[in-house]
């Protein structure tokens, strides 16, 4: 709201805003009242009701069924319908021939994520990379001092890699300083750049920058 002859109007744009607030909250919205839709002409009130209770059968099939009940069948029966195709096997020639052309054909289907051996193409890449150093970490080997730590580290072991998990970390790595896996990974090892400083450092007072930058 703009000024009027240099005369402040701020306190004319609150209220205008509360007023307009008001008029807002006490207005009822479509959602807001039940039955709110145009109702036919020869019904006069539509009850409210969940939707589990409610009758969606049209006139058509409410005669369908009051037939039925006046020629003495069931309400629920229902005419059996043949199959036009029949049943196929599952581990059948032909089951597999289908899921084949569909993994080639249409490969991120959601019919192949729960069938071998289709369902390892949906496994994210991320859960196929093996653990990094820095995962081997728990709060209790962070608070055991210098001596017991190297104890700890004579016996500890990585876990051996897979070939998978090998090919997994060679193609997530490809772009080296670019991809965040590749300094993951290289976390708390000692790689080639890093072999030189290694060797002239001294075992009992490490240089803490080498450290850090391992």
């Amino acid at each position: 709201m703009a000024g009027l002859s240099e005369s402040c109007s701020h306190v004319g744009a609150v209220l205008f805003s509360i007023e307009a607030g008001v008029r807002m909250q006490d207005s009822a919205s479509c959602t807001s009242e039940q039955c709110k839709w145009l109702m036919p002409s020869h019904v006069k009130k539509i009850p409210a009701a969940p939707v589990a209770m409610i009758d969606f059968s049209s006139a058509k099939s409410k005669k369908l069924k009051l037939d039925r009940s006046i020629d003495g069948r069931t309400t629920d029966s229902k005419p059996v319908k043949s199959l036009l195709y029949p049943r196929v096997k599952k581990g059948s020639e032909t089951y597999s021939r289908f899921f084949d052309a569909l993994s080639k054909n249409c490969p991120k289907s959601a019919a192949l994520m729960a069938r071998e051996p289709y369902y390892k193409e949906f496994i994210p890449k991320s859960s196929m990379l093996p653990k990094t150093v820095l995962d081997y970490r728990t709060s209790e080997t962070l608070q055991l001092p210098p001596k017991e730590l190297a104890e700890l580290c004579q016996e500890f072991q990585f876990e051996e890699l897979t070939p998978s998990q090998v090919q997994a970390v060679e193609r997530a790595t490809r772009d080296q300083s670019a991809s965040r896996i590749w300094f993951r990974q290289r976390a708390g090892r000692i790689t080639a750049s890093k072999m030189r400083r290694v060797l002239r450092t001294s075992p009992q007072q490490p240089s803490k920058s080498l450290i850090m930058a391992i």
